[in-house]
């Protein structure tokens, strides 16, 4: 398993509740992976803070995904995987999702990030 640096840049409710307990460092570290877990749902050249474009096509999203999971899976800090299974869980119905188009080609004025 991979260890997480405090300041190496998660599904967005189930990690923070279950990671959140050891205090800043998994908090920080939490956030920042909330933070790339939202690229995952933008163009790869949408690199703002604000979104500029419309959602990528499920191909794209599914890369993009893919990408995300590749480099947190498996990264471990204090012991525990970062990426809990309720986290896991909730990605694959992403996946899900993305499968179904549901989430590509969103225009900018939709959605929050």
């Amino acid at each position: 398993m991979r260890q997480a640096g405090p300041f190496s840049c998660c599904s967005e409710n189930s990690i923070e509740n279950t990671k959140t307990r050891k205090g800043s460092v998994i908090k920080d570290l939490c956030q920042c992976l909330k933070d790339k877990l939202k690229l995952v749902f933008r163009d790869p050249s949408d690199l703002g803070k604000v979104r500029t474009k419309s959602t990528p096509s499920k191909q794209t999203l599914m890369g993009n995904l893919e990408q995300f999971l590749t480099k947190w899976n498996g990264v471990e800090s204090d012991g525990e995987e970062i990426l809990t299974q309720a986290a896991k869980k909730e990605i694959e119905n992403l996946k899900k999702h993305i499968e179904n188009g549901c989430l590509c080609n969103i225009p900018v004025s939709c959605g929050s990030n």
